[in-house]
């Protein structure tokens, strides 16, 4: 038996950390508490993993507040891990995930654009009447 073989597996999130990360991205929910607030940063969270992979427990190790913490620890318990059961243990793994809140950039004020100028085409054969708008933009 090699000693490779008596060692514990780790628990592992399918397809890798770039799609724990999409996962979290997707799943995310920004409180409007700290939208208003402009908080924004990472909330280190411990969880626990059981042996089937589903996550038991979560606790912030480092949290940001306003709201995020909670979402942090919601987002935890969303995830699924994959675990190696060797010889029938029950083991419970614990790891800590960073989970990073970034606000959305502020976009370019809005130019007021001109008034619409409409055409209107009148199609003979069937007698329909179409009106194109037509919006010129500012650049």
């Amino acid at each position: 038996m090699d000693k490779s073989e008596n060692l514990i597996k780790n628990s592992v999130y399918p397809g890798g950390k770039d799609t724990m990360s999409t996962f979290i991205s997707v799943h995310m929910v920004c409180p409007q508490k700290a939208i208003d607030e402009g908080t924004e940063g990472t909330v280190a969270v411990v969880i626990d993993i059981d042996h089937f992979g589903y996550v038991q427990r979560s606790k912030v190790k480092k949290g940001l507040g306003n709201g995020l913490d909670e979402e942090a620890m919601r987002l935890a318990s969303l995830l699924r891990f994959r675990t190696v059961n060797r010889q029938k243990q029950k083991i419970t793994f614990h790891r800590t995930i960073n989970i990073h809140f970034r606000l959305p950039k502020k976009t370019q004020p809005v130019i007021i654009a001109e008034p619409k100028k409409e055409i209107t085409a009148i199609q003979q054969s069937s007698g329909l009447q179409i009106t194109y708008s037509y919006v010129s933009k500012k650049k």
